[in-house]
């Protein structure tokens, strides 16, 4: 039962979940135009240097910016990346991530590289290889 009190204080408000991904709207993955690349420097622990790039969603008028994974990467400007949700934890302000060599092939990571080939934009050469001998 309901007690008077209840029905004068009113109806229970149902909190609204945070975004935690705005630029996304709600897709898996976007694309922009990449207008700059530059480097920061992470939070007081660390210290590197960190490639990010100034994106440009055509589709929304709007700019983010994104982190750039690997080493040794060519994105530059006029280039299209597409990119992720996934916050990168010692750059502040940064909550998405380029993903290599998936929308402009030109866009790559480095071939050392032998784990983590697909976060990396790198193929695979050994599946090649089993695939054309068969």
């Amino acid at each position: 039962m309901i007690t008077l009190n209840q029905v004068i204080r009113g109806k229970r408000i149902k909190l609204k979940k945070k975004v935690k991904f705005p630029k996304l709207y709600g897709c898996p993955q976007k694309r922009g135009e990449c207008k700059k690349v530059f480097i920061m420097s992470p939070k007081k622990p660390n210290s590197a240097s960190r490639r990010v790039a100034k994106l440009f969603i055509r589709s929304k008028n709007e700019e983010i910016i994104v982190y750039i994974p690997g080493e040794g990467t060519n994105i530059k400007e006029r280039d299209s990346v597409v990119y992720r949700g996934c916050n990168v934890k010692d750059l502040p302000g940064i909550k998405y991530k380029a993903i290599l060599g998936v929308h402009n092939t030109d866009i790559k990571g480095l071939n050392y590289r032998r784990n983590k080939l697909s976060k990396y934009g790198i193929k695979n050469e050994k599946v090649y290889k089993r695939k054309r001998l068969l």
